[in-house]
């Protein structure tokens, strides 16, 4: 009897105290009751957004990937990572990174409409594209080369 009478008041303090500690706890909101902030969906789109960065990666004498979309505005960084030198070239000469070392990038910004086709000086064999503008634009208007509205600028 004794002990019942210990008993009492240390389970009460013991349910006062898991309650102020369950208070204490942020609620929490079952996941189906949860609404979603925005429900649409992106388009699916390979074009990088204008004024934006996107890499060619050069590696195992390849230039990744080898076509590129981008939109118009977009700065194309080329970086070497493989063991040897590289070159980004256009073969219409609208821009030549020049010989890149092992580690060394390039920034290449395209405006304008058209696919840009081109290789690596050092290594012939290597060879990619970018297409500039909207995806099927440059096919539809048979564009194979740069327009002459075609403007670029350089950044080492």
């Amino acid at each position: 009897m004794k002990r019942l009478i210990y008993l009492i008041p240390l389970s009460a303090i013991a349910v006062l105290a898991f309650a102020a500690i369950a208070a204490a706890q942020p609620a929490v909101v079952p996941a189906e009751t949860t609404a979603p902030a925005d429900s649409t969906t992106p388009a699916d789109s390979t074009t990088p957004a204008p004024n934006s960065t996107t890499t060619v990666e050069i590696r195992n004498n390849a230039f990744n990937p080898p076509q590129l979309n981008v939109a118009p505005g977009t700065t194309v960084r080329f970086v070497n990572n493989d063991t040897v030198p590289h070159t980004a070239t256009a073969d219409n000469n609208l821009f030549d990174t020049g010989e890149l070392a092992p580690g060394y990038s390039f920034d290449v910004v395209l405006d304008g409409a058209g696919t840009v086709t081109y290789h690596c000086e050092l290594h012939p064999e290597m060879q990619g594209s970018i297409v500039v503008g909207e995806a099927g634009q440059a096919g539809e208007t048979g564009i194979t080369t740069t327009p002459p509205n075609q403007a670029v600028s350089v950044y080492p």
